[in-house]
Parts: C-alpha cells; structure tokens; sequence
C-alpha cells in the first residue's frame, strides 16, 4: 500500500496540516507500507516517533524527469505522442517538481 502525500491532509476546521496519528501503529505482516511525505512534514515526525524506517529521497533534476517522460511515454503510448505533447509533460512534470519544494 502506497500512500502519497499525507502531509496534505489537513484538519477541516483549522486548515492546518493533520498528524498522521489516525495511521495504525502496525500492520498486518502481509501488508507493506509506504508513505511519502515532505522533510520538514508533521507526519514525519510520526513516523519518527515510531523508530519506522525512512529512506530520504532527492530532488529529480530536469535529466531524469527527462528519462522518465521518455521511459514512460514509450511503454505505454508506443508511439502515440508527438515531440510538443511530450516537451510539454516535461515542462508540467518540472514545474509541478519545483512546485512542491517551494511549499
């Protein structure tokens, strides 16, 4: 199970981030479990709290968003898109990229 973004959630009457204290403490053995989050998160902290296992990830720079649209656009449209529709994944992909580290 992948749960992306848990620093999104917000308490609905303050507007503030929500802690991630309505996440079990355990999981079934048969269930893995990854949640991404910002760095400076409140839900990180969670987590930290809990001694789980955190693995910190880098930025993607414009050379690898560049593989991936072009790993991607490959295997699953074969074809299909032309240069201007992938540049323009591109362009979205870095800006939604550089979107996230400003908040």
């Amino acid at each position: 199970m992948i749960l992306d973004g848990i620093d999104h959630f917000s308490d609905p009457e303050t507007g503030e981030e929500e802690s991630a204290d309505w996440l079990p403490w355990t999981f079934p053995n048969h269930i893995q479990v990854i949640i991404l989050c910002r760095k400076r998160a409140k839900a990180l902290n969670h987590f930290k709290l809990r001694r789980c296992p955190l693995l910190y990830v880098d930025v993607l720079g414009d050379e690898e968003i560049d593989k991936i649209v072009e790993d991607y656009v490959s295997e699953d449209f074969r074809g299909q898109l032309d240069r201007d529709r992938m540049n323009a994944m591109n362009m979205w992909l870095k800006n939604e990229t550089k979107r996230v580290l400003e908040e």
